[in-house]
């Protein structure tokens, strides 16, 4: 007789002939939480079957090939199962049955590297607090008069670095920050200002009343630093100075309440930016003018043949 670790004897063959049918009526576990989970299912799909023999038959036909498709794919858990019996009664209950949950449907949001070929200026505004969000206000109302200038919260750096990175050499790059803005403003200078980024270049970086101590060092990727100071302000910065003079000129101006609001302060940054962007503004136009008359000039040539 053989004998081993996985050989089981009985004492007759009434007995094995009860331990075989004990068998065949016990499931798994998992295979009844299988069926458990799956009774929702069967419910959705018996309550949306069409009465008409001819969309049974359809609906039959829809479902075999729902089921071919998920052929062979193994189901070794409970999850995957219903999940498999819920991609199959999709077709028969469009609609009613989600095929993923919430959570599976959100996509993360994808970076947008197509480059962009126009000037970039770019607002920041500071921390609202103490009643210091109408500064916010004022630098928002500023940059709606500044041609391709966006507004952007102390908080967007990163999107602001991509934005930035986005722009081919040779478009200029305008930066005004307030307050945190004006920190983050001079964070995006230093980590622009690396063989990772190409050192990109900024035209012009402004900061207003900025409030942080760590940053008084304005990188050789800047070439010209405004530094606005309010002296009546309780977390003033002070002044700046530059890693390479012969790179970067850096002006401190030491003024006093409402900064934004100064007629004087909005003309000097309009006329700092419009000085950036003048050359560039001229070079596309002549561009868009070129395109134009080259589109007319072919235009006629067809005409004329």
């Amino acid at each position: 007789m053989e004998v081993g670790p996985n050989i089981k004897h009985y004492s007759s063959q009434d007995q094995f002939i009860k331990q075989k049918k004990l068998l065949e009526n016990v499931k798994p576990s998992s295979l009844k939480d299988v069926e458990t989970k799956a009774e929702p299912v069967k419910d959705a799909v018996k309550k949306s079957l069409p009465s008409d023999k001819a969309e049974i038959s359809k609906s039959a036909k829809d479902l075999a090939k729902g089921a071919a498709e998920l052929n062979g794919e193994s189901v070794s858990t409970g999850a995957s199962a219903v999940k498999g019996a819920m991609d199959v009664a999709s077709l028969l209950a469009p609609g009613k049955i989600d095929k993923t949950s919430e959570i599976e449907k959100r996509e993360k949001p994808k970076t947008d590297l197509r480059p962009i070929k126009k000037p970039g200026v770019f607002f920041i505004g500071g921390f609202n607090w103490l009643g210091l969000s109408s500064e916010n206000k004022k630098l928002e109302e500023m940059s709606s008069h500044i041609p391709d200038s966006k507004y952007f919260d102390y908080k967007d750096k990163d999107i602001i670095i991509n934005e930035i990175k986005r722009r081919p050499n040779g478009q200029p790059i305008v930066i005004v920050g307030r307050g945190f803005g004006g920190d983050v403003a001079k964070e995006i200078g230093n980590d622009l200002d690396s063989m990772e980024n190409g050192f990109k270049k900024i035209d012009l970086l402004v900061t207003i009343d900025s409030s942080s101590f760590a940053n008084d060092i304005i990188p050789q990727n800047v070439v010209k630093h405004i530094n606005l100071i309010d002296e009546s302000s309780l977390f003033n910065d002070g002044p700046n100075i530059a890693r390479d003079s012969n790179r970067t000129m850096v002006t401190n101006t030491l003024l006093k309440d409402d900064i934004l609001g100064s007629r004087q302060v909005q003309f000097d940054l309009f006329q700092n930016i419009n000085s950036v962007l003048g050359d560039t503004a001229l070079q596309n136009h002549l561009a868009k003018e070129s395109i134009t008359d080259m589109a007319l000039n072919e235009t006629l040539r067809e005409l004329r043949n």
